[in-house]
């Protein structure tokens, strides 16, 4: 074997391993969310907006893995969603390294619990909101250009921390998760009959 083939093997390897450990960091955050009765609302789908063809190889890799989680006990009108965006691949924003995402995002009470969803393409409002990595939020509503009538949510906020920095549960939990639980436990809205606009 050429010493070619030798480094593309090792690089096809660190990839894969690379998306095994990405799957434990998910897991992880399924566990977290699951001990503040969070449940993740996808089963065990974590991907979307792969092809499977044989023209499109440059989509057989992920560009975002992501995990929505429902309470519906305490925040009936909330999703809440763990997401790591890995690459910026012909999407509409530019990424200087992946990143991952916490968000929430709030529906007015009155919505029927089967309008209560997000689609696959809502975990990149990190890429879209332009925000620091560091865990400073930003804050969108249905005043948004991007933000769709199909959406349904009127509020919602987002923050994101570097992938290379979430490397155990302890740092995942002090920089995702419970930032992201604190946020939704501080937006007194969420209870209210209606959406109203907060401050960032």
């Amino acid at each position: 074997m050429n010493t070619q083939g030798k480094q593309l093997l090792a690089s096809i390897k660190s990839t894969r391993n690379f998306l095994g450990d990405l799957s434990q960091l998910l897991m992880t955050a399924d566990g977290l969310m699951g001990e503040n009765s969070w449940e993740s609302i996808w089963g065990s789908s974590a991907l979307g907006e792969l092809s499977y063809t044989v023209s499109s190889g440059h989509l057989w890799m992920p560009r975002e893995a992501t995990r929505p989680y429902r309470n519906k006990g305490n925040y009936p009108n909330v999703i809440a969603m763990v997401a790591v965006l890995l690459d910026d691949y012909q999407l509409d924003y530019k990424l200087l390294e992946p990143v991952v995402s916490a968000s929430y995002f709030v529906f007015p009470k009155e919505t029927a619990e089967e309008k209560i969803r997000l689609d696959f393409s809502q975990c990149r409002w990190f890429g879209w909101s332009k925000v620091p990595t560091n865990g400073t939020p930003a804050t969108i509503d249905d005043s948004d250009p991007r933000w769709k009538p199909t959406y349904v949510w009127k509020y919602m906020q987002v923050f994101g921390q570097p992938l290379v920095e979430v490397t155990n549960e302890t740092v995942l939990k002090e920089k995702v998760i419970d930032p992201l639980l604190r946020l939704i436990k501080e937006n007194k809205q969420i209870n209210a009959g209606e959406v109203t606009r907060l401050e960032s």
